[in-house]
């Protein structure tokens, strides 16, 4: 009796049933889904393969979520296309305060310059002032303190002098090559000028590793630029300004980017800082001999163009130096009293030191 009434079920249709209604054909067609049917198939499904489903469905819902998370991770950042990819072989280190002087090996280091640059380590012993020569090719030997030197010449005499001395002062010649390897610029900087590629240099250095970066005219500025890595009340007076090393824990580093009208100075807080990718990623811009040097302040007005206001880049006026920074540098001049260090200055020329904010 139950097989003959499962056979009879099975003989009915699965989908629906047309009726004709009003003798019209086609019209009030009524569609009626057999849930008996629908049940007995689903009751039949067997249970692990149900199962089996489900945790397939959740294993592709996982990584679904996964990838996303890996491309969030690995989206570019705001300065360059490529994302926040550091060079860790620059033979820098990420001080809490990291102090740079460059300029290429065709340059050479004045006397006044040296001195200059020893006032900024003895004026700031917290700092890590590194005195770094850009060299066009690899030179053939090595020296204590001076990395890879090619010649006995006084500049390199007073550079070993001033690392002596100064426990602060790291002394750094970088072959170009190696500098720029897997940057922006690793083929540009053929092309450049000499004030161009010490400029790109500078941004370089500085998107790997947080600091100031500055001529040594401006050493006078370094008591007011580094408050500029951390990001405080203005009005507050920071220990970090002091030259308090404690200050360190207390610094949340600024994101903007700071640069002088001059040329002279750039500085941020953070690695990666998008202003200084931008600035990288335009002078790596084939450009002509007979172009002008690409300004810093050509950058930030370029940068900042389509912005209604500049969040990035932060334009400063540190002025000139004056003789209420007194020079300090007994590894360059030794036979030179303050007093007589003091005329040197007057020598050079100085005028009022001042800081203006513009942007």
């Amino acid at each position: 009796m139950d097989a003959d009434r499962r056979l009879e079920e099975d003989r009915r249709p699965l989908l629906g049933v047309a009726e004709v209604l009003d003798g019209f054909p086609g019209r009030g067609v009524r569609e009626a889904a057999v849930a008996q049917g629908v049940v007995r198939f689903l009751g039949e499904w067997p249970g692990h393969v149900q199962a089996a489903l489900s945790a397939a469905c959740l294993l592709l819902a996982a990584l679904l979520l996964l990838g996303l998370v890996v491309l969030a991770l690995a989206a570019p950042g705001p300065g360059d296309e490529r994302g926040c990819r550091r060079t860790r072989d620059l033979g820098v280190g990420d001080g809490p305060l990291n102090v740079y002087f460059l300029k290429h090996a065709n340059r050479t280091w004045s006397r006044e310059e040296l001195c200059r640059v020893e006032t900024a380590a003895r004026h700031h012993p917290d700092a890590k002032v590194y005195l770094i020569g850009l060299q066009a090719e690899e030179p053939s030997r090595r020296r204590p303190n001076l990395g890879i030197l090619s010649n006995d010449s006084s500049e390199e005499r007073l550079r070993v002098e001033l690392a002596r001395r100064n426990l602060n002062l790291e002394n750094l010649d970088l072959v170009l090559e190696r500098f720029f390897r897997g940057s922006k610029l690793s083929d540009s900087w053929r092309n450049m000028s000499l004030e161009d590629l010490e400029t790109a240099a500078r941004a370089h250095v500085l998107w790997n590793s947080p600091g100031i970066a500055l001529d040594p005219g401006m050493y006078f500025g370094l008591k007011h630029a580094r408050r500029f890595l951390c990001d405080v009340d203005p009005s507050s007076v920071s220990p970090v300004v002091q030259g308090d090393p404690r200050g360190a824990e207390d610094c949340k580093p600024d994101k903007r980017a700071t640069i002088g009208l001059g040329g002279d100075l750039q500085a941020t807080g953070v690695p990666c800082q998008a202003f200084l990718g931008f600035l990288i990623g335009e002078m790596s811009k084939t450009r002509s001999a007979s172009e002008k040097p690409y300004t810093l302040k050509q950058a930030a007005e370029e940068f900042c163009s389509k912005m209604e206001r500049c969040p990035e880049v932060r334009m400063v006026d540190l002025g000139r130096e004056n003789t209420s920074e007194v020079l300090s540098c007994p590894s360059i001049f030794p036979e030179k009293t303050s007093t007589d260090l003091s005329l040197v200055q007057l020598e050079i020329g100085s005028r009022e030191n001042h800081l203006i904010t513009t942007r």
